[in-house]
């Protein structure tokens, strides 16, 4: 168990930051967030939005967000997301941190504020991708979805073969739109990504596989939008 020593800056920056989440909660919010089955520990229901608000009042700073994330409530989680700096944001913190994201929406908010900006990011991204476990494993592919053009053909080819051999969860519908939406955007990289996603994914056009055709499907309505294909293929 880590201690952290009292500090009277760092307590006040604190404080002032809870105090401002408690005057913007809403209560009908978090109810209906649970209802959706996005579950915390603690949630006050306050927006994304107001959330950013709050964090542009204050510098990123790795000893805030650090207290804030060990809080453990939803929007001190999310806070600490936006004002982690990312130079001190080190592997072993961001698969601690990643460990603990549980539901998509911290998931989301993780990737987004944080983890697209990391000098790793692309190592991390695969090495999520390849874990067995469906959070993990929904980590990676929702921070795919956001540095699809740091990823390079070599990587891409890697993840389609991951998504291809493994044992996916059919009834994890999370993770296969994931997978999915990260496939399209991938062909968003050029024309010899695109249509390379499109020929590993074409053979499961007609799959009995729900997962696999629904992949090969948002592939193609990428692809149509884009120009490559046209509708009657």
């Amino acid at each position: 168990m880590k201690y952290i020593l009292s500090d009277p800056t760092l307590d006040l920056q604190i404080s002032k930051i809870r105090r401002q989440i408690v005057l913007s909660m809403n209560g009908e919010v978090s109810a209906s967030m649970k209802n959706h089955g996005i579950v915390y520990a603690k949630n006050y229901g306050v927006s994304i939005i107001r959330l950013r608000e709050i964090a542009k009042t204050t510098d990123k700073n790795h000893d805030v967000a650090q207290r804030l994330w060990m809080t453990n409530i939803r929007e001190t989680l999310i806070m600490a997301t936006l004002l982690q700096p990312e130079q001190t944001f080190t592997k072993e913190l961001a698969l601690q941190w990643q460990s603990k994201c549980d539901n998509i929406e911290l998931i989301e908010q993780a990737c987004i504020n944080l983890y697209q900006h990391l000098d790793y990011a692309s190592e991390i991204c695969l090495q999520f991708i390849s874990s067995d476990d469906i959070k993990q494993k929904t980590f990676g592919f929702t921070l795919a979805l956001w540095i699809y053009d740091k990823l390079t053909f070599e990587d891409i080819i890697t993840i389609t073969e991951e998504i291809i051999t493994s044992q996916l969860s059919l009834d994890d519908v999370v993770l296969m739109n994931k997978i999915a939406q990260s496939c399209a955007k991938f062909t968003r990289k050029d024309e010899e990504t695109a249509m390379y996603i499109f020929e590993s994914f074409k053979v499961y056009a007609d799959s009995e596989l729900s997962s696999l055709k629904h992949i090969y499907q948002t592939i193609s309505q990428e692809l149509i939008f884009l120009g490559y294909i046209t509708d009657d293929v």
